[in-house]
């Protein structure tokens, strides 16, 4: 009895001739096994993967252009998670962040490197650091489930900001110094980038390093400034016109505090007045 008919150019089993089609199930049945055995295995996947992962996140770093798309890349991230490997992939990962802050380190040394230079570094940092937590989004949510103590992405990245670039000793005395010298120009009547040094002082407060290494020298300059000019007017103006002046100065410092300055600021900063 015939046991197969065709329908539409593909061979089909007729239901009564089970019987006669046992041997080609069977050789169905072990293809299926054969191209199983055919996978790549966990360590080639993410030996392949991570290759591709590693080119992208290189091109972030330099600003190339990345021949991936975010959706395939973000599929090789799932792939390596999948395989139990997310260890593997985010040591990989701090490998590079470490060089690419290495790198950064000689522009931050150089003699004349000013403010405007620090802002335009750190946006384009961020932004980086950003776009690479984008495709290793996956990755990023697994790390606190595996361990509470994994530094997120965007944590990693600060880190290492802050301690390889910024607390440089030679960096973060430059960049102190250029700082407190603009607030004390705005003090004396010049006009300054106010939203220069928003940017310049956010970054200290993203990288918690206002309160550590900013806060206790600006206040001591602050009050340098006004004990001095304290000393020198009440010896000048009389006492109505040297409480307008302090009103005057309290209402420059607490636009300082709304505009560039931040609120932890705010009590150490009106006590020096």
């Amino acid at each position: 009895m015939e046991c197969k008919a065709s329908i539409n150019g593909f061979r089909k089993t007729l239901p009564h001739s089970i019987d006669h089609c046992g041997p080609t199930a069977k050789r169905i049945s072990l293809k299926a096994i054969s191209d199983l055995k055919g996978l790549p295995s966990a360590s080639q996947i993410f030996e392949d993967s991570c290759l591709k992962l590693q080119k992208a996140t290189k091109a972030v770093f330099l600003s190339e252009p990345v021949e991936s798309t975010l959706e395939e890349l973000y599929r090789n991230v799932e792939d390596i998670c999948a395989q139990r490997m997310v260890m593997e992939l985010y040591s990989s990962l701090k490998i590079l962040f470490s060089e690419f802050v290495a790198e950064l380190q000689p522009q931050f040394l150089k003699v004349g490197f000013q403010l405007s230079a620090v802002a335009h570094c750190w946006g384009l940092y961020c932004k980086k650091m950003l776009l690479i937590r984008n495709i290793f989004l996956f990755m990023d949510r697994q790390l606190l489930i595996l361990d509470p103590q994994n530094l997120q992405i965007w944590d990693l990245a600060l880190k290492l900001f802050r301690e390889d670039v910024i607390t440089l000793e030679k960096v973060q005395s430059r960049l102190l110094c250029q700082i407190l010298d603009e607030i004390h120009k705005e003090r004396c009547g010049e006009a300054i980038d106010r939203q220069l040094l928003r940017t310049v002082i956010r970054m200290l407060v993203d990288l918690k390093l206002y309160d550590s290494i900013f806060l206790p020298e600006f206040l001591r300059k602050s009050q340098q400034l006004y004990t001095y000019e304290a000393d020198l007017l009440t010896r000048t103006l009389n006492v109505p016109e040297y409480l307008l002046h302090v009103d005057k100065r309290i209402i420059e410092e607490e636009d300082r505090l709304g505009v560039y300055l931040d609120a932890n600021s705010t009590r150490g900063l009106l006590m020096q007045l």
